[in-house]
């Protein structure tokens, strides 16, 4: 989180310098970083939800072949 803080405010001191390339390059690296903190834990998580089978990992449905 601290990285994004520090990339975000290093493109951030681009914009006041005039020029329009760099300024473009600097917002869309901004916003992209908001997008990587607010979209990526929602995705991660919900991908994990989806994939993760609890069944399995708690035994259940795993027959016992001890004797």
């Amino acid at each position: 989180m601290s990285e994004i803080i520090i990339l975000s405010g290093t493109f951030a001191a681009l914009i006041p310098s005039g020029v329009m390339t760099l300024i473009q390059v600097a917002i869309a690296v901004i916003l992209g970083l908001m997008i990587l903190v607010t979209v990526l834990p929602i995705i991660m998580s919900a991908y994990v939800k989806l994939t993760y089978d609890s069944r399995v990992n708690r035994g259940i449905g795993i027959k016992n072949n001890t004797k």
